[in-house]
């Protein structure tokens, strides 16, 4: 097994921060109130069945 010695060219340059651009931004605002309806769509279909679920131990 060869063995490689690094240590002669220090440490690395940490990557570039994660950018996003004005399009990926735009979308998930535009899907936020659609995705916030199904969130209460299905909260308020699934609510009296958990809490008669609970109620039943």
């Amino acid at each position: 097994m060869v063995e490689i010695d690094d240590d002669d060219l220090g440490p690395a340059t940490p990557p570039p921060p994660p950018q996003f651009g004005v399009l990926p931004a735009a979308v998930a605002l535009v899907r936020l109130p659609f995705d916030l309806a199904v969130l209460l769509g299905y909260t308020v279909r699934e609510l009296p069945l958990l809490v008669q679920d609970v109620r039943a131990r």
